[in-house]
């Protein structure tokens, strides 16, 4: 049974005046911040505000010192700057706190604005078993709003936040056409679930979570995964772009619609699925045992390719920095550049577009070329008949395969220095 002791204060037309609400008994429920205060003159944004200034209630989630929004700075890196001054007290509407199972699923459903989801701090909740929804008003370009203004905001949200069992269910109830400068904050237990179903323009953020399953099907806005370790991720942005940093691990399935592109760090898992329409793909690792990468015309970057990959555009370019692997590829007008390092079988087709082949200066291989010129490095032992069979320096167990019948063949040596631009000289996708 939980007590505790808290002041309020109460707003009214007539002025400022001090009441209290004395040792409220009970399970730890839900408790609103708006719903501490019943009168209808009440801004319930102030009074959030004066909670946290106070702290006066050390169990409470959203006024003790250890998530004061003023050292909220531990759950967001430097490159968050920007947001941490989003998530002060000043900008809060709503909050509400729940006791939930320490494994379940956050469900979100037509929530119009940005949405960040991250895990609690297990060293503050050992027994993993909160969840903390705050709202806060988005200040960032724009002038900043207090009382009366932000509680109007909130109203018109009308967000809906309810827990049973080991289910968050998070939902909004907005006029179709309306644009609310909101951001929805929600903290989950470690190994919690995500299932997300966006109608608005809001963008998708979610970090360090260690789940079975992530879904996220967005109509517009971008989805930014960072640090995640899941069983299965999808994510389908219809008119955005997906971003993942650092690593994503999983059985991964990553679609972009329109013009949304896709960018990654480290992608890792037993398969990996990149699709988009006219956006570029640009990854800096994939470690899978199978794995694709297809797009109508945007451009294909994977700078380090380990395990099983196929790649597929009609009339973007395909540039792959190391192979490492097997790998098969079919273009329709765009040209590829490809480095072979250690290839377990290579086949590239490429209809009116060029093909360039990079090896090492010890590198060897058995090759089946087909195009109308075939040019390559005076520095390469490469044998070659009149058919474009041969070998690099010696015949190995699999093939490189390339056939360009409008365009040309290029066999180039990469050197070590090359090499070494192409694996570090860029380290952010």
């Amino acid at each position: 049974m939980a007590k505790f002791v808290s002041k309020v204060l109460q707003f009214s037309s007539k002025g400022l005046r001090r009441s209290f609400l004395s040792r409220l008994n009970g399970p730890p429920h839900r408790r609103t911040i708006a719903a501490l205060f019943g009168d209808r003159h009440c801004c319930h944004v102030e009074a959030a505000q004066w909670l946290c200034t106070h702290r006066i209630c050390r169990d409470c989630p959203i006024s003790s010192d250890k998530h004061s929004f003023h050292t909220h700075s531990a759950l967001f890196s430097s490159e968050d700057a920007q947001q941490k001054d989003v998530f002060t007290t000043e900008n809060l509407i709503g909050a509400w706190f729940d006791e939930i199972n320490t494994f379940g699923t956050v469900h979100i459903r037509n929530v119009p604005f940005d949405i960040h989801i991250q895990p609690l701090n297990p060293l503050d909740y050992p027994e993993l078993n909160k969840t903390i929804v705050k709202l806060y008003y988005n200040s960032a370009s724009r002038q900043p709003l207090v009382g009366y203004k932000l509680s109007e905001m909130g109203k018109l949200s009308n967000t809906k936040v309810c827990v049973e069992g080991g289910r968050l269910d998070v939902s909004c109830d907005v006029p179709q056409g309306v644009q609310l400068p909101l951001v929805c904050v929600i903290t989950v237990p470690l190994k919690f679930d995500v299932d997300i179903e966006g109608s608005g323009s809001g963008s998708v953020t979610i970090r360090n979570l260690e789940s079975d399953s992530v879904r996220v099907h967005l109509k517009h806005g971008d989805c930014h995964l960072t640090s995640l370790k899941t069983g299965n991720v999808t994510v389908q942005c219809d008119d955005g772009s997906i971003i993942s940093s650092k690593q994503l691990l999983g059985s991964i399935s990553l679609r972009c619609g329109s013009v949304g592109s896709i960018r990654g760090e480290r992608l890792q898992g037993t398969s990996v699925d990149m699709q988009t329409e006219a956006g570029d793909v640009d990854v800096k690792t994939v470690y899978a045992d199978r794995s694709s990468c297809r797009s109508q015309s945007g451009n294909l970057h994977v700078r380090d390719c380990h395990g099983d990959m196929t790649a597929c555009t009609l009339s973007g370019n395909l540039t792959v920095d190391s192979l490492d692997g097997r790998f098969s590829a079919d273009l329709g007008s765009g040209s590829a550049d490809v480095y072979v390092t250690r290839q377990e079988g290579v086949d590239i087709r490429s209809q009116t577009g060029d093909i360039t082949l990079r090896f090492s200066e010890d590198g060897s291989s058995s090759l089946d070329l087909d195009a109308p010129v075939i040019e390559r490095d005076d520095s390469l032992p490469v044998q070659l008949n009149d058919q474009g069979k041969g070998c690099l320096k010696a015949d190995t167990e699999h093939t490189v395969r390339a056939s360009a019948p409008q365009g040309k063949i290029c066999l180039k040596k990469q050197d070590w220095l090359s090499a070494i631009k192409l694996q570090f000289g860029n380290t952010t996708p």
